[in-house]
């Protein structure tokens, strides 16, 4: 009996000591080494939710003559020990080469501009790597999970724009059009979990003022549709975000021609439930583990490479194409004009 007893007080202090480690190695993750997170309970965003909006409808400069292009992608992470800052160095220089040129217009990021949003100095080395690299492009965006860690929200909207030619945003949601395309950037740094009621009625709103006849380009941080892989410390799927597509994707899905988001650190293009959807995390943030779920519709997937979706308004309709760091593309297709119904409830 003493040597049952010995031997449970010995395996009961093994599992208390394993259980410790693990909590232990959990809690010393510093903000530079976590790449994807646990969800915050809606209460915990609520803090963080769009201010009043006093006008969520942005000017962008229009472009001379008719050529209409716009760079997008996701996720850079400036200044972080674990990103790519040369392939963040290397994507700003072509978009200024880019918007020299008149090929576009500027660049909208999605989202993770740095990696704790709640810290200024990470907010300041960004803009400066922005301003150094890229000091007469116009750039927009959109505020990503890690830009709204430690109540990070307000520096975004103070920091963000704040070199560029577009200063006045009020909202972390907006519209942007540009001939006839209009881009509608959603507040959704994790999920459903942040669409509250006053933003849903917003995008109804502005969906059913929108011409048939003219593109709608859905942007985003978390995605909708995508390819991914099964995160252990997380504790979660990171690819098909159900809740998204449950609770948001039916208010767009019979006006949208394309869903462009960051998130997962990749680039993917995929063809399903009738809408165009793609990933451009690929600024320069760690790329994610390879895939280990791919996403029914997938036609292209590129993993470990840095880039940028470039969208371009063309006679035939509104070119794609992926293109790397350098310049090289690595995939295109078009997307032709499909005149939907204009409805939205």
């Amino acid at each position: 009996m003493m040597r049952t007893n010995i031997l449970n007080q010995f395996n009961t202090k093994v599992y208390c000591l394993v259980i410790s480690m693990l909590l232990l190695s959990v809690s010393c993750v510093t903000p530079e080494q976590q790449t994807k997170d646990i969800q915050p309970e809606p209460s915990q965003l609520q803090a963080q939710q769009a201010p009043d909006d006093t006008t969520a409808r942005l000017q962008w400069t229009q472009p001379q003559g008719n050529t209409v292009g716009i760079a997008i992608t996701s996720d850079p992470h400036f200044a972080s020990k674990t990103s790519n800052s040369s392939a963040s160095t290397n994507i700003l220089r072509l978009c200024e080469t880019w918007f020299q040129q008149n090929v576009i217009q500027g660049l909208i990021i999605l989202g993770d501009y740095v990696d704790w949003g709640g810290n200024r100095k990470a907010w300041g080395k960004a803009n400066s790597i922005i301003k150094n690299t890229a000091p007469n492009l116009p750039i927009f965006g959109l505020a990503g999970n890690h830009d709204i860690y430690g109540n990070g929200l307000a520096n975004w909207l103070t920091y963000s724009m704040k070199p560029h030619n577009i200063a006045s945003q009020q909202t972390p949601y907006w519209e942007i059009q540009i001939q006839d395309i209009h881009f509608l950037g959603l507040y959704l740094p994790w999920g459903y979990a942040d669409f509250n009621a006053k933003q849903k009625l917003w995008l109804q709103q502005t969906l059913s003022n929108i011409p048939d006849n003219h593109f709608i380009v859905i942007l985003t941080h978390s995605f909708f549709y995508a390819s991914g892989y099964y995160d252990f410390w997380s504790g979660g799927a990171w690819y098909d975000n159900r809740g998204n597509i449950t609770h948001i994707a039916p208010l767009f899905k019979e006006r949208a021609d394309l869903v462009i988001s960051g998130h997962n650190h990749y680039m993917e293009w995929i063809e399903q439930d009738g809408i165009n959807w793609a990933i451009v995390g690929a600024m320069g943030g760690k790329p994610d583990p390879e895939p280990t779920y791919i996403t029914q519709g997938s036609k292209f997937f590129q993993r470990n490479v840095f880039g940028l979706l470039l969208l371009q308004r063309t006679h035939e309709g509104l070119r794609c194409s992926f293109i790397d760091e350098h310049g090289a593309t690595l995939y295109s297709t078009t997307i032709t004009k499909q005149v939907h119904s204009n409805n939205t409830n």
